[in-house]
């Protein structure tokens, strides 16, 4: 391969690099400024994809507002619960969001919106910057990586940030921090979910896979 095939190849690579990063806005103000000023009804839930046949704790919800309905907790084929939930309180939400913040994740996420009441001439534009949860393509990976979605809502619209972070070393760390974070149940699931991603194999690479956005 000569040199100049060389530049060529290498011009190509940074500029899909380019391309990938500007595809892909540093959310961090806005999921901050977002998730703080509606922190009564956040909700924080990690999980762990692709699912495994070890039918242990998989997902936990961490939600803020006493009065939030969850469904039903899931059981595996063991009798085993695979999602849990609990309360934290607003401040311990808070020191998370900042928690993810400082760590540059939101700078790797997705935000999406959903409807919360049905859509009338009145109803305002949906969350600036977001994209339709219904052509959402659910954390299609190839790799054992942690999933981490926040969920806030206003009088009309739902909105979401998503990541998908490889389950390395840096991930344990911040979800290391995470749990130093919480108190109580919330602590304790953090630390059963730790221990359950550790029974999956560790991989280098994160294939993560755009969201799928219908041609106009």
């Amino acid at each position: 391969m000569n040199k100049r095939t060389v530049i060529i190849l290498l011009s190509a690579i940074l500029l899909n690099v380019w391309i990938a990063v500007a595809a892909t806005p540093d959310l961090t103000i806005d999921a901050v400024t977002t998730l703080t000023s509606r922190v009564d009804n956040l909700t924080l839930t990690i999980g762990i994809n692709p699912i495994t046949t070890n039918y242990g704790l998989r997902s936990v919800t961490l939600h803020v507002s006493k009065t939030l309905r969850l469904e039903s907790h899931a059981v595996g084929p063991n009798g085993k619960p695979v999602t849990a939930a609990a309360l934290i309180s607003a401040t311990e939400a808070i020191h998370t969001v900042s928690i993810v913040a400082d760590s540059g994740l939101f700078k790797r996420a997705y935000k999406f919106y959903s409807e919360r009441t049905a859509i009338t001439t009145n109803t305002p534009p949906p969350p600036s910057g977001a994209r339709d949860m219904r052509y959402f393509d659910s954390e299609a990976t190839g790799s054992p990586c942690i999933s981490i979605k926040y969920v806030v809502f206003d009088e009309y619209w739902y909105s979401y940030y998503k990541i998908a972070v490889p389950w390395d070393n840096t991930t344990r760390r911040i979800l290391n921090n995470i749990c130093a974070a919480i108190s109580g149940e919330g602590h304790r699931l953090i630390e059963s979910l730790k221990i359950q991603m550790e029974c999956v194999p560790p991989s280098p690479a994160l294939k993560t896979q755009a969201p799928q956005i219908p041609e106009e």
